[in-house]
C-alpha cells in the first residue's frame, strides 16, 4: 500500500476515533441559554406571530443599544428555528469534527509536516473537557466552534500568503479574522497569533516585514474596538459579564483558573469526579471505555511507527512554531474573559468559561511540541529506545484519554438525569396526547422543582396551544418569558376567609380584571426576543380552565406526567401546596425495548372544600381507561366511575414494574 493511501486511511481512523469520543453529545440535553431560551425559539415566533428575520434584525439593534458589538451572533436564531434537538445535537459533533481537521490541517501548514498534522488530530480526545457550568461543547450554539474555525482559517490562509504572497489570501485571512471578531469578543487579542506566525515565517531579525505584515490585523482588532468603546461609550452597558473590573490581581486569579481550566484533567481532578469515576464507569460505560482506550492507542502507536518508517524530519523551527502558537492559543483567548466581573466571581480552579475550548487546543500543541522533540530524539536510536519512547507515550495518553472519556461521560450523565429525561418525557407526553382536549388559553400550572423550559413557548411547540402558564417565583429569567406568578394569575378566584385558597367553581373568576389577548415580543437590552402576555382591561371576562401538571423522569424514556384539571387549589407565589382535580389525565413513559410487568398508580383523595387529604388510593392498568398507546408510552385517565373525591394530583406517583426486575 503507498504511503499516501495508507496516510488518507490513518487519517479517515483519526476522524472516526473522535467521532466515537463526541458520540455521547448526541444524547445530551439543551443546556444554559439553549435550555430555556434558544431551543423555544419557534414557539416564540409561532406564539407572538413575529418572521425569524423580524427576531434577528431586532436583535442586533437591542445588542447595540445594549452596549454590544458582535451583530454576526445572531446567526444562532436560524439554528435553533430550523434544526429540532437531535439535529442540533449532531452538528455540535459534526462542528468539533470539523474543528479536529482544521486543526490538523493547521498544524500540518505550520510545520509542513503531514506526520505532526496526523498526530495533532489524535490529541483531541485529550484535551477536550465537558464541564457541569457553561460548557462550549454542550451548549451555546457552536459559538466556540465557529470562532475556532474563523481563527484556523484566517491562520492558515496568513501562513500560506507569507509563503507565495497572493493577496487574495490575506484578503481571505483577514475576512476570517474579521469574521471572528463580529461574532464574539473574546478573541480581540488573537491578532498576537498572526504577528506569532509571521515571527515564525521572518525570523525575529527581521521586525519590519513582520510588522508590514501582520499590521493589517492589528488594524483591524483596533478598528473593532474602537466601535465597541464606541458603542458602549453611547449606549452603556448593564451586563454583568461584559463590565469590566481592571483589579490586577482579580484579573490575575481569574486569568490563571481560566487557563488552568484547558491543562488536561483539570476539570477532572478538581471535582468530585475522581472518587465517583470507576463506579460510573463500570456502570454505564465501561465497553465503550474500553473500546475508545484500545482503539487510540492503536492508532497512536501505529501512526508513530509509520512515521519513523516514512523517515520525516521536523526542523527545530517546527517545534518553534508548535510552541509559540501553542502559548497564543492558550493564552489570548483568557486576556479579555479575565476582566469581566461576572467571571471574576464564577471561575473556579478547572472551571473555565467558553473560550477555554480554544486553550485546549493550545495545551495540545504545546504537548505536541513536546512529543515531536522527543521523537526526534528517539531517531537517534534503532530499536527497543524508539519503541519504549512510543509506548511510554502511548501509555501516558491513553490513561489520559480514560479518564477524560469517563469524566466527559459522568457530566453528560450527570445533566440527563437533572434535564434531559424530564423534558423528554413531557415533550413525548404531549407528542402523546396528554394536552389534547386543553382549550385554548387556558391556565398551566406547574410547582416546585423549577425546570426552565416550562414556558408558554415550550408548550406552544409540543401541544399546539397556547397557554398561560403559571410557576412558582424562583427563576430571574421568566419575566422574559412570558410565565405568571399564582397570585398574579388567580387573584379574582380566591376564597374569602382562607389563606392561599383558590377555587375554579363558585369564585367569580377572572385574572386580575383582564383578557387574556395572546403574547407579542418585546426587545429590551441584550436579553433578546422577550414574550410578553397581552391583556386588557374588560368587566365581563370569561372563566379560563386551570390545569396542573406535573412531570417526573426516572431514565430515559421511563418517567409519568401527570395532567389535572384544577377545581380548587392551596398555593402561593413560591409553590402549589396541595389541589384538588376533578378529572386527571397519566402519561406513563415506557423505554424502548424494555418489555414491562405492570403499571402502578398512587395518590391522595382529596377535599375540595377544606382541600385536605381523605385518604390514599392505589390503581393498575387495569383500573384505568387508556386514552392512547404509542411506542414511547401510554396515556390514561382515571374513570369517573372509580372517583370517590377529587384527586390531588401533585401527590400522584406513577410507577413502571419492567420485565428485568
Amino acid at each position: 500500500m503507498s504511503q499516501t493511501r495508507s496516510f488518507t486511511y490513518l487519517i479517515l481512523l483519526a476522524v472516526l476515533l473522535n467521532a466515537a469520543n463526541m458520540i455521547p453529545v448526541l444524547d445530551s440535553p439543551y443546556l444554559g441559554d439553549d435550555s430555556w431560551l434558544e431551543s423555544t425559539l419557534r414557539g416564540t415566533v409561532l406564539l407572538s406571530n413575529t418572521s425569524i428575520g423580524q427576531i434577528c434584525w431586532s436583535t442586533v439593534k437591542d445588542y447595540v443599544s445594549g452596549g454590544r458589538w458582535y451583530p454576526l451572533m445572531v446567526y444562532y436564531y436560524p439554528v435553533f428555528y430550523y434544526l429540532d434537538q437531535h439535529l442540533y445535537k449532531a452538528f455540535a459533533v459534526i462542528f468539533v469534527l470539523m474543528n479536529v481537521v482544521l486543526f490538523g490541517w493547521f498544524v500540518r501548514v505550520l510545520t509542513s509536516s503531514r506526520w505532526v498534522g496526523l498526530l495533532s488530530m489524535l490529541l483531541p480526545p485529550l484535551f477536550l473537557q465537558l464541564r457541569i457550568y457553561h460548557d462550549p461543547i454542550l451548549a451555546y450554539y457552536y459559538l466556540m466552534q465557529l470562532e475556532f474555525t474563523a481563527i484556523l482559517l484566517s491562520l492558515i490562509a496568513f501562513i500560506k500568503y507569507l509563503r507565495t504572497s497572493r493577496v487574495m489570501l490575506l484578503v481571505l485571512s483577514l475576512a476570517a479574522y474579521g469574521a471572528c471578531l463580529l461574532t464574539y469578543e473574546a478573541f480581540l487579542a488573537f491578532w498576537i497569533a498572526h504577528f506569532a506566525v509571521a515571527l515564525v515565517h521572518f525570523g525575529k531579525a527581521d521586525l519590519r516585514r513582520i510588522l508590514k505584515t501582520a499590521g493589517p490585523f492589528c488594524a483591524l482588532a483596533v478598528a473593532n474596538l474602537a466601535i465597541t468603546l464606541i458603542v458602549r461609550s453611547l449606549f452603556g452597558t448593564s451586563y454583568e459579564g461584559i463590565s469590566l473590573n481592571p483589579s490586577p490581581t482579580a484579573w490575575a486569579a481569574t486569568f490563571a483558573k481560566q487557563v488552568y481550566s484547558a491543562i488536561p484533567l483539570s476539570y477532572f481532578f478538581s471535582t468530585d469526579a475522581f472518587s465517583q469515576s470507576w463506579e460510573y464507569a463500570r456502570t454505564y460505560f465501561f465497553n465503550d471505555l474500553v473500546v475508545l482506550c484500545v482503539g487510540w492507542t492503536i492508532l497512536w502507536c501505529f501512526t508513530s511507527e509509520t512515521a519513523f518508517e516514512a523517515k520525516r524530519s521536523e526542523s527545530d523551527t517546527a517545534v518553534r512554531a508548535l510552541l509559540l502558537l501553542g502559548i497564543c492559543f492558550w493564552l489570548l483567548p483568557g486576556v479579555l474573559i479575565s476582566f469581566s466581573g461576572k467571571y471574576q466571581k464564577e471561575l473556579t480552579w478547572g472551571l473555565g468559561y467558553l473560550p477555554v475550548y480554544v486553550s485546549s487546543y493550545g495545551t495540545a500543541m504545546l504537548v505536541l511540541a513536546a512529543i515531536v522533540a522527543a521523537y526526534r530524539f528517539a531517531e537517534r536510536f534503532r530499536g527497543s529506545a524508539r519503541r519504549i519512547t512510543v509506548a511510554a507515550i502511548a501509555l501516558t495518553g491513553v490513561v489520559m484519554c480514560g479518564i477524560t472519556y469517563n469524566s466527559n461521560r459522568m457530566v453528560i450523565q450527570r445533566y440527563n438525569y437533572v434535564e434531559h429525561y424530564h423534558r423528554a418525557l413531557i415533550r413525548d407526553a404531549m407528542r402523546g396526547g396528554l394536552m389534547s382536549g386543553v382549550p385554548n388559553g387556558s391556565f398551566m400550572v406547574s410547582s416546585l422543582p423549577i425546570l426552565s423550559w416550562d414556558t408558554p413557548a415550550f408548550y406552544r411547540m409540543h401541544s399546539g396551544l397556547t397557554l398561560q402558564v403559571v410557576t412558582p417565583t424562583g427563576f430571574p429569567p421568566d419575566e422574559h418569558l412570558g410565565n405568571m406568578r399564582l397570585e398574579q394569575a388567580f387573584s379574582g378566584y380566591k376564597v374569602a376567609g382562607q389563606e392561599k385558597a383558590y377555587d375554579f367553581v363558585t369564585s367569580p373568576g377572572g385574572s386580575g380584571g383582564s383578557r387574556f389577548l395572546g403574547y407579542t415580543v418585546q426587545f429590551r437590552g441584550l436579553d433578546g426576543p422577550i414574550v410578553v402576555r397581552s391583556a386588557a382591561r374588560q368587566q365581563d371576562i370569561p372563566d379560563r380552565e386551570a390545569f396542573f401538571v406535573k412531570y417526573e423522569a426516572h431514565f430515559r424514556g421511563m418517567g409519568y406526567a401527570v395532567l389535572g384539571r384544577i377545581v380548587a387549589m392551596k398555593a402561593d407565589n413560591s409553590d402549589v401546596y396541595t389541589a384538588a382535580s376533578s378529572t386527571v389525565r397519566i402519561y406513563v413513559g415506557i423505554p424502548i425495548g424494555y418489555p414491562y410487568r405492570n403499571i402502578s398508580v398512587t395518590g391522595n383523595w382529596i377535599d375540595r372544600q377544606t382541600l385536605k387529604p381523605t385518604g390514599p388510593f392505589h390503581f393498575t392498568e387495569k383500573d384505568l381507561d387508556l386514552i392512547s398507546s404509542g411506542p414511547r408510552g401510554k396515556l390514561f385517565e382515571i374513570p369517573t366511575s372509580r372517583m370517590q373525591h377529587d384527586i390531588d394530583p401533585k401527590s400522584i406517583l406513577a410507577t413502571l414494574s419492567l420485565m428485568a426486575e
